[in-house]
């Protein structure tokens, strides 16, 4: 909750820079499309996860973008049978899976345009997707190395939150450095549902983000 009460802040100081930059509305509109590529740590193992993006900023300081991510690698290790349970087969498996988001995000510009470096905060609320897999041995057949497989696959809200910064290369364009939080909700977390941890999925990506500008 604390995260999702951090997006709030940045939500009312774009409208407020939208109000403020509204004298220089004549500026021409700058559109982006960007691919971010990097790593995740958080819930899951640490994987390379890929970001596209489409962007339009009507006005100097504030944008929009809708951003495209995909994460392939969502495992951990699921306890079946906790304590004070005893299991023979089954208690402790690994989970293998990954997960897709949508979202789009607002965008905050902090440097004035006569700096040649670009560095921004985001945040945005969107969908995300999540597909999960595990195989298990079940205790309850004749032969304990029959494996039983379950997958879940389920449409979530998400949002993510960050910034990064950016440096020309040209003068269409520019590389740099992309920090984002990504949060993937899920409204009924069961065992058998085996979302982790407690019903939100929490990773952080740190990445290479290449900009073009037209």
């Amino acid at each position: 909750m604390r995260s999702r009460s951090s997006i709030l802040p940045l939500i009312v100081v774009a409208f407020q820079l939208i109000a403020a930059d509204g004298t220089s509305a004549q500026i021409p509109a700058g559109r982006d499309a960007s691919v971010t590529a990097g790593a995740t740590f958080g819930d899951g193992d640490t994987a390379l996860a890929t970001t596209v993006a489409v962007g339009f900023r009507p006005w100097r300081l504030v944008g929009v973008a809708l951003e495209l991510a995909h994460a392939p690698k969502l495992d951990f290790v699921l306890d079946r049978c906790p304590p004070p349970l005893v299991c023979i087969v089954g208690g402790r498996v690994p989970v293998t899976g990954r997960t897709v988001s949508l979202i789009p995000h607002v965008m905050i510009e902090l440097l004035p345009a006569s700096h040649r470096a670009r560095a921004y905060v985001t945040a945005g609320i969107g969908a995300g997707h999540v597909r999960q897999r595990y195989t298990f041995g079940f205790a309850g057949t004749s032969s304990l190395t029959e494996r039983v497989e379950s997958t879940r696959s389920s449409l979530t809200a998400a949002y993510s939150f960050g910034g990064g910064i950016l440096l020309p290369v040209t003068a269409r364009l520019a590389l740099g450095a992309d920090l984002r939080s990504l949060h993937l909700a899920d409204d009924m977390p069961t065992p058998e549902r085996f979302i982790l941890p407690a019903g939100m999925l929490s990773t952080l990506r740190v990445g290479v983000r290449l900009n073009w500008t037209f």
